[in-house]
């Protein structure tokens, strides 16, 4: 016959409060919390064995173009080349991705394959030291001459074939890097591209706008040059040689200077202002910075 439980009296009351008082009965307590903690805690680690501790961050195409940009920009090509092959492995139409790295391999092979960026003679394409910026003595009308050492039936990295179609990421033609300026974000709508760029250090040009124009039809970007960029530029305006193309020089006649030259259905223009003295001296640095599309070399 099971015995009823005793019922609490005052004394069981008293000893049950005398025991929680006591220091051994605290220590025990805080001894069982502690071995609570530890086992959750060890139970919450070992189910995260194999899991990622995010300390790999897996980068997506577009973060490794800007990574390679950035390095190149940083001046070590051989880095940035290996990044953007990496990137065109995985995806061969990342445009942006093939147009740095035709740059780049050019300019590599321009340096002697050293690895090293190749900049002017100052270090700065804004002196428009380059070959490709010297200015162009030629009367407007008269054929301009072929660049010192640049073979005019040489192949192009861009086929002409390409800039008479749709390109389906028109910030790819824009200039990716160029020694001596930083490079702000592209914005693209609808047929228009744009970018800036800022010398790294103060000089002649104190900004560099570059935009590239879809305007359908050889005939369309040949109208673009003769309809805006002529009547918007018309001072100290003449015919120059922008690295491979044929092109225009004007000025606004206050702080700003244009080169722009047309090739399939697209028009490139890079804007450059002049924060001091007339923009027909920035003539040289402007053509120079023209040059550094990849469709006009």
């Amino acid at each position: 016959m099971d015995r009823a439980p005793a019922p609490e009296t005052p004394e069981t009351t008293s000893r049950m409060r005398a025991l929680l008082a006591t220091n051994w009965f605290r220590a025990l307590v805080v001894v069982l919390a502690a071995a609570i903690i530890f086992g959750a805690w060890a139970f919450a680690e070992s189910g995260r064995d194999g899991e990622p501790d995010g300390t790999d961050v897996v980068l997506s195409l577009d973060d490794e173009y800007e990574r390679a940009r950035q390095v190149a920009e940083d001046g070590d090509i051989d880095e940035a080349i290996e990044i953007l092959e990496r990137v065109l492995a995985e995806d061969p139409d990342h445009q942006r991705a093939a147009a740095l790295l035709r740059q780049l391999r050019r300019d590599q092979a321009a340096s002697g394959g050293n690895g090293e960026a190749q900049s002017g003679d100052d270090g700065d394409l804004e002196t428009g030291s380059s070959d490709s910026g010297s200015e162009d003595s030629s009367q407007p009308g008269d054929e301009p001459a072929e660049p010192d050492g640049q073979d005019p039936e040489q192949s192009r990295p861009i086929a002409d074939s390409v800039l008479l179609a749709p390109v389906g990421d028109l910030a790819s033609l824009l200039p990716q890097v160029i020694s001596g300026w930083e490079r702000g974000s592209p914005l693209v709508e609808d047929a228009d591209a744009t970018v800036s760029f800022s010398p790294a250090n103060a000089g002649a040009v104190s900004r560099a706008l570059y935009s590239v124009h879809d305007r359908g039809s050889v005939e369309g970007a040949r109208a673009f040059i003769e309809d805006t960029s002529k009547m918007a530029y018309a001072s100290d305006g003449a015919d120059v040689r922008i690295g491979r193309e044929p092109g225009y020089f004007g000025t606004d006649g206050a702080r700003l200077a244009t080169a722009v030259f047309a090739r399939g259905r697209f028009t490139f223009e890079v804007v450059v202002t002049v924060p001091d003295g007339s923009p027909a001296s920035a003539r040289d640095a402007t053509v120079g910075l023209g040059a550094e599309f990849e469709a006009a070399k």
